[in-house]
């Protein structure tokens, strides 16, 4: 069954810790070592690396990255580089995760970091607030200090991996954005903006990273779980913003689904909407509240044999490693999960809604896609997943750099009915 090793703090893919890069040049034989060893851990340990892309690419990828490599480079360039070897394969899991920056240069030479909070849609960048000038500045942003926004996000997405649509990485690009345009551009201390239909352009100060840091989008932690009800007390509205395993959205939905049961609710909205996915358990829980039904999550799971993967789930998982611990490194297995069924005399028999968007992804679309063919429920809009997808991830770094990656181990095909 699908887990994940939780290592992220933002979305499916998040950020490692801050690296002060600015300082710390490495050679080109110790990029290129770094660039070959990911190189091979994809071929080792990926259960169908060429399902999007033919091997001949991939290797002239490496190769083109290869090439681009110079004497000597910062943590920070390379990143673009070489995350754009895994982003070729597109199964939305493999991946090198974008760090965390901190420019000491920039900094010490008093330059200010992008202030305007900035959301996406469809590869546009629209800005929302401006945390310099405290005030709500809203539109289509068609530059940024004279560089156009469709060249600013290509070279962002380049780094990304995605299988359907580029929508799965807009949470992480979104909140990560002064750091893109840092890294890829340097930092300024005045930002001038080009909206689409306004001439003249809007200027104002960058932050400095500290206070950018200090706002309560960055120094609050979130609640990614909320519930409540109308007050006819006929409707309930349920959102998740993933499906992380953790003690508390064990509780949450636990708790959630007993008051449900008193209340006697008509209709129950769970919105999971912007629900990059988590952990497949957190199907089978809030499932087992919904159905007496029996199922499964997936109709196989393929994954190919190697020591890494033996070791993985010999850690993780004992039952998946007994079904693998015998066959030979290379193979690619494919392991049939058994049915799952609950007797639950209060599972909720009310009208069910479920709310996606092309940034429903991995399990969270699994969810949604089990709800729609097990007739559960009217499922809404459509999600960024599809019947066929990876994911079961390890975290892995490279020797030299340093640099985190994930490659997935398994490859799922969703269960119909």
């Amino acid at each position: 069954m699908k887990k994940l090793i939780l290592i992220f703090s933002i979305s499916c893919l998040c950020s490692q810790f801050i690296i002060a890069q600015n300082d710390n040049y490495l050679s080109r034989d110790s990029l290129l070592q770094d660039l070959i060893f990911l190189y091979e851990k994809a071929l080792e340990i990926h259960p169908d690396p060429f399902m999007n892309i033919s091997h001949d690419l991939f290797k002239q990828k490496k190769d083109s990255i290869c090439n681009i490599i110079n004497n000597k480079e910062t943590i920070g360039s390379f990143y673009f580089k070489v995350s754009s070897l895994l982003a070729t394969l597109k199964d939305g899991h493999t991946s090198v995760i974008m760090p965390k920056f901190e420019s000491s240069r920039n900094l010490r030479y008093g330059n200010r970091i992008f202030p305007l909070e900035v959301e996406m849609n469809n590869n546009k960048i629209y800005s929302t607030y401006d945390y310099f000038n405290k005030d709500v500045i809203s539109g289509e942003i068609i530059s940024i200090n004279n560089i156009l926004a469709d060249s600013i996000i290509g070279k962002i997405l380049s780094a990304f991996p995605y299988d359907k649509y580029p929508d799965i990485n807009y949470n992480t690009i979104e909140k990560n954005f002064f750091m893109f345009l840092n890294e890829l551009y340097g930092a300024d201390s005045i930002y001038q903006i080009g909206y689409k239909d306004i001439p003249d352009k809007y200027t104002t100060w960058g932050l400095s990273y500290e206070k950018l840091l200090k706002l309560d989008k960055y120094s609050v932690i979130p609640e990614h779980y909320k519930f409540c009800i109308n007050e006819s007390k006929d409707y309930a509205y349920l959102k998740f913003d993933n499906f992380y395993p953790n003690e508390k959205i064990y509780k949450f939905i636990d708790s959630t689904f007993n008051m449900l049961d008193k209340k006697y609710i008509d209709t129950l909205c769970i919105d999971i909407r912007g629900n990059a996915g988590g952990s497949s358990d957190i199907i089978v829980k809030i499932l087992s509240n919904l159905t007496n039904k029996e199922f499964k999550i997936y109709d196989s799971i393929q994954v190919k044999i190697s020591k890494y993967t033996k070791d993985l789930y010999k850690k993780k998982d004992k039952s998946f490693y007994l079904q693998i611990s015998n066959e030979n490194e290379g193979n690619i297995v494919s392991i049939i999960p058994h049915f799952i069924s609950f007797k639950n005399s209060n599972v909720y028999s009310g009208k069910l809604i479920v709310i996606t968007d092309k940034r429903t992804y991995s399990s969270a679309a699994t969810f949604a896609h089990l709800v729609k063919t097990m007739n559960l429920g009217e499922v809404l809009n459509e999600t960024g997943g599809c019947n066929t997808y990876f994911g079961d991830y390890a975290i892995n770094t490279l020797p030299y750099t340093k640099l985190k990656f994930s490659i997935a181990s398994k490859k799922f095909f969703e269960w119909k009915p």
